[in-house]
């Protein structure tokens, strides 16, 4: 899984959008960043969040990065915050590999 998609997986500017599709809109802008639906992908990680118990970690992510002063660098502004997500989600595909697809 890729954990930028992940994550951005989990924010839009206007409307009714979700912190995650707002970020993930936001960093659409970014260069080199994939381009991607974002309510898909929003839905998809909070999904496998959930599934892996790991929705806190995710959710504690996401609001680090819509806070970030710079969508284009808020993985390295919220390294510690998204490591603590990427660790959880680790450790649930470690002890049920059916989560991440294996």
């Amino acid at each position: 899984m890729n954990l930028r998609i992940g994550l951005a997986f989990a924010f839009g500017v206007l409307g009714c959008s979700t912190p995650c599709e707002q970020h993930c809109e936001a960093e659409s802008s970014c260069p080199g960043a994939p381009q991607v639906d974002c309510g898909t992908e929003c839905a998809n990680s909070e999904s496998l969040a959930d599934a892996a118990g790991c929705r806190e970690e995710l959710d504690a992510a996401t609001a680090c990065e819509v806070d970030a002063p710079d969508a284009c660098t808020s993985r390295e502004t919220c390294e510690e915050a998204v490591a603590a997500y990427k660790a959880c989600f680790d450790q649930a595909c470690a002890d049920n590999a059916s989560l991440c697809g294996d």
